[in-house]
């Protein structure tokens, strides 16, 4: 007879105590809840930034005033805040054509580009409302007016009477369609 130990074997319990947290719903539901806040605080700058620009918008188109036009054999009158007249004799190059401006928005506009001894007005162009100054267009052309919606007939007038009192200095080739 052998005596010895006796070889004793342990073995995992089947069932562990306590509850298995791996499989928890409210575990996947603290998860999902901090992936969400995540995401929240990150896209949190973007809507802040997006809500300022369309109030400041509403704000600034709310407060415009009323502004107007008019091309005749003297030059071109605008009337914003002030009126103002450019003589035919200051203008070298009129053309309309698009403002990029420096917010989201695409605007078309009258550009006029002064003779050499011009004195080259300071003052925003008549309808533009931005708080942004308006952009110089291509070849140091000045936007004179900014122009709003307009019908196929009312650009159709007004691209006949830069024809007619304008002359040469009418730039078609610059002339882009919104």
């Amino acid at each position: 007879m052998r005596l010895g130990r006796a070889c004793r074997r342990t073995s995992a319990p089947l069932v562990s105590e306590g509850v298995d947290k791996s499989n928890s719903p409210w575990v996947l539901a603290l998860v999902l809840g901090v992936v969400a806040g995540i995401c929240a605080l990150l896209c949190f700058p973007f809507v802040l930034v997006h809500t300022w620009h369309a109030v400041k918008d509403f704000r600034v188109h709310r407060k415009r005033s009323g502004w107007s036009l008019s091309v005749g054999p003297d030059g071109i009158t605008t009337t914003d805040a002030f009126r103002r007249t450019v003589a035919w004799e200051q203008v070298g190059e009129v053309s309309l054509t698009n403002i990029q401006a420096r917010t989201r928005h695409r605007y078309t506009g009258l550009h006029v580009r002064f003779t050499a001894d011009t004195v080259v007005p300071m003052a925003r162009p008549a309808g533009w409302y931005d708080l942004e100054p308006a952009p110089r267009g291509k070849k140091g052309n000045v936007p004179l007016c900014v122009l709003g919606p307009m019908t196929e007939q009312q650009r159709f007038d007004l691209t006949n009477a830069l024809i007619h009192h304008a002359g040469e200095c009418w730039d078609a080739k610059a002339d882009e369609s919104p």
